[in-house]
């Protein structure tokens, strides 16, 4: 249930923290609060949540992510097109930074700037394309690799165990010094395995599909580029055949901003 979730979080944001991992558990906290309250309406606990997680943090860009698509649904463009972009600058992702793209040009369609739009689309979609999706078959290799790492790991221990009962002399500690050589470097392939399967989580419980994204891109650069009365041949848009979709969709997009306008009469 979510209200039990909620109150499990705000208990976990209100603890006392005295280290790094502590504070991050509260970060993280703040972020799911954040979409809890994000998918629940409530726009604004969504947004005060958010903004609470730091720059410093692991979960800054998903928050920030959280905050682009809330300022959509609240119809904030600033807040939105300062998320997008802030995505694009901060983040190494690809797939990140794209999302950031087509947060940015929806703001800039949304204020009539089609062209730039179109742009910020064209840039973003030259990324996505030749991007892959998060592969199981790799997950799976690295776990692989992952399981001969500890086997290894353990064979060293062993051989630190054997060479602790020995008399220490000088042979041994150079064979003490070799071996604490080889365990650094493993230890190193551990962490990066640990990393790794962090990394891919988070991209696939936070980020939507590379395919959903390249889709919702392609179409809003469609859409952009019809508004802005230009045909770019060139666009590398893939042919779309349902053009009496797209010209509903511009339709709507013509309602909605009537109507943003009517409001700020």
């Amino acid at each position: 249930k979510s209200a039990d979730a909620t109150e499990a979080l705000e208990n976990a944001i209100q603890a006392e923290v005295a280290t790094e991992e502590q504070r991050e558990c509260v970060n993280r906290s703040l972020l799911l609060i954040g979409y809890i309250f994000y998918e629940e309406l409530s726009l604004s606990k969504s947004v005060t949540a958010l903004r609470k997680v730091p720059q410093s943090s692991y979960f800054y860009e998903d928050a920030l992510l959280g905050l682009g698509w809330t300022a959509v649904k609240a119809r904030q463009w600033a807040d939105c097109a300062d998320a997008g972009q802030t995505l694009q600058r901060v983040s190494d992702k690809i797939i990140i930074q794209c999302e950031g793209a087509l947060l940015e040009a929806y703001s800039q369609m949304m204020k009539k700037n089609y062209e730039n739009a179109a742009t910020i689309l064209s840039n973003a979609y030259s990324k996505i394309e030749k991007l892959d999706p998060p592969s199981e078959d790799s997950l799976a290799a690295r776990k692989q690799q992952y399981q001969n790492t500890r086997e290894s790991y353990k064979s060293v221990a062993q051989s630190a165990e054997e060479l602790a009962l020995v008399r220490q002399t000088s042979l041994v500690l150079k064979m003490v010094d070799s071996l604490h050589v080889h365990q650094q470097n493993k230890k190193e392939r551990i962490d990066d395995f640990l990393m790794y399967t962090d990394e891919f989580s988070r991209k696939s419980f936070f980020s939507r599909s590379i395919d959903k994204i390249k889709g919702d891109i392609e179409y809003a650069l469609a859409t952009a580029e019809k508004l802005s009365g230009k045909t770019a041949p060139q666009a590398p848009v893939k042919e779309i055949e349902q053009q009496k979709e797209i010209d509903k969709e511009i339709e709507k997009l013509k309602e909605e901003m009537k109507k943003l306008e009517e409001e700020g009469q």
